[in-house]
This record gives C-alpha cells, sequence and structure tokens, in this order.
C-alpha cells in the first residue's frame, strides 16, 4: 500500500522553476535573476536559502504591467 499525498493546486498557483519561469517570460536566465537581484522582476517564492520559484499568477501579472 503505497501513501502518498497528492494535492490539486490551481494552475495559477503552482510553482515552476526560474529557468521555467525565465522561459515564460521570454528572456535569458541571467537577465530574469539580474531583475529578481534589483527587484525589478515578478514576486517569488524562496523555496530555500538558493532556490527561486514562480507562481504562474505572479509571473502573468508582472507582464500584465509591462503592456503598453
Amino acid at each position: 500500500m503505497e501513501n502518498t499525498l497528492e494535492i490539486k493546486l490551481p494552475e495559477e498557483l503552482r510553482v515552476i522553476s526560474e529557468k521555467e519561469a525565465a522561459d515564460y517570460c521570454s528572456l535569458s536566465l541571467v537577465h530574469f535573476r539580474r531583475l529578481r537581484h534589483h527587484r525589478k522582476g515578478p514576486r517569488y517564492v524562496q523555496l530555500t536559502e538558493r532556490r527561486f520559484g514562480y507562481r504562474f499568477k505572479d509571473l502573468a501579472d508582472w507582464i500584465e504591467q509591462r503592456v503598453c
């Protein structure tokens, strides 16, 4: 018997990696990290001391703010 807990989050709340987020925003990973460092990028989730994740909702909101 397997004991696994499967939690279904709405897609907009799912956390993706920094690389996936950069690809989603059509930016290089280096530039995406630079934006985070200067606090000009989308909101992020600090998963560990060195690892960051991003929610689709926050990425979409950040992109929407840049529409001219």
